[in-house]
């Protein structure tokens, strides 16, 4: 009598593993959140024994400093910046645009900017800064442009970019002023006041588009790309 074959038991790689644990963070996260997701919920997730993760990382802290390396960048891949683009009216609307819709749907991303806001922490504390430090040639840049006005259009982003960080994170709680963010109309309202406000900004400018262009290309920033 043929003995009956054992099924064939499926041995994962270690880029396997890492992807699931990786996975499993990640819904875990958006389930939630950094501050409250610990370990033991990221081990059940993945369907792993306690070793194979602590062979890979020292801790909690230590994944989440690797975990959220991925994102440093995020928002200057979102935008898919270049320096060399001119700083117009146009490429001001699309940026705030690209950062309202980049923001709508739930995400690590969004998570992210919940942790920070919430907690200060060395992984936090990295994450806002270099976030910071990939933003300022772009503001950089139009500072030049308002250079001769009254208007400290740095200061004037800071409060557009936060108000749409806010919006997005406050959404779940309650409609803001009467627009419901969960909602096309309220996407679409939003939308329209950054339109509103962008030219109501670049009115001040005494510079036609084609004029604001050489001044961007006569940047430093705009220069080195090209040599």
């Amino acid at each position: 009598m043929e003995k009956a074959e054992k099924p064939k038991r499926f041995r994962r790689t270690k880029a396997d593993i890492e992807n699931g644990i990786i996975q499993a963070a990640e819904k875990v996260i958006l389930a939630k959140g950094f501050a409250k997701a610990t370990v033991l919920d990221i081990i059940k997730q993945a369907k792993i024994e306690p070793v194979t993760f602590y062979l890979r990382y020292r801790n909690q802290e230590d994944f989440y400093n690797f975990f959220t390396q991925k994102y440093d960048y995020w928002l200057q891949d979102s935008l898919g910046e270049s320096q060399s683009e001119a700083y117009t009216e146009d490429r001001f609307t699309k940026l705030l645009k690209t950062l309202l819709n980049t923001l709508k749907n739930e995400s690590i991303i969004l998570e992210l900017l919940r942790w920070e806001a919430t907690e200060a922490n060395d992984i936090t504390r990295r994450t806002a800064y270099t976030r910071e430090q990939t933003t300022i040639p772009l503001v950089k840049g139009y500072e030049r442009i308002f250079e001769n006005t009254n208007l400290d259009i740095a200061a004037i982003s800071s409060i557009m970019v936060a108000g749409i960080y806010f919006l997005n994170l406050h959404k779940k709680c309650a409609p803001f002023c009467g627009i419901d963010l969960t909602t096309d109309e309220g996407m679409q309202r939003i939308n329209q006041a950054i339109d509103q406000m962008a030219h109501l900004l670049f009115q001040n400018t005494s510079s036609t588009d084609q004029e604001i262009r050489k001044r961007a290309d006569s940047s430093p920033n705009a220069d080195s790309s090209e040599q």
